[in-house]
């Protein structure tokens, strides 16, 4: 299957998408220094629908590298994408 059918493919997989008047933006709203790496906290605001909170962690020089980390978070909502860089219990000892 084609790049073009396989995006076909899942787009028809997800259902309804929200609505899109305007182009995608993005929010920097915190910057820190973590040792050997910047943490960003950005708000991506890809639809009208809502807001999508962001953790980009880069290190201080090139190369760079690009993970794109889905949180598991175990039904515990709370820990979010917080769980990146604290981690949790579940995730380093699978029952």
């Amino acid at each position: 299957m084609s790049v073009a059918g396989q995006r076909a493919r899942l787009r028809s997989l997800l259902g309804d998408m929200p609505s899109r008047t305007s182009p995608p933006t993005a929010t920097l709203r915190e910057r820190q220094s973590a040792g050997d790496a910047t943490i960003e906290d950005w708000r991506l605001d890809l639809s009208d629908a809502r807001g999508v909170p962001t953790t980009v962690v880069m290190p201080p020089r090139l190369p760079r590298a690009l993970v794109l980390y889905c949180h598991a978070h175990g039904n515990n909502f709370e820990i979010a994408r917080s769980e990146l860089l604290q981690g949790r219990p579940a995730l380093a000892h699978p029952p």
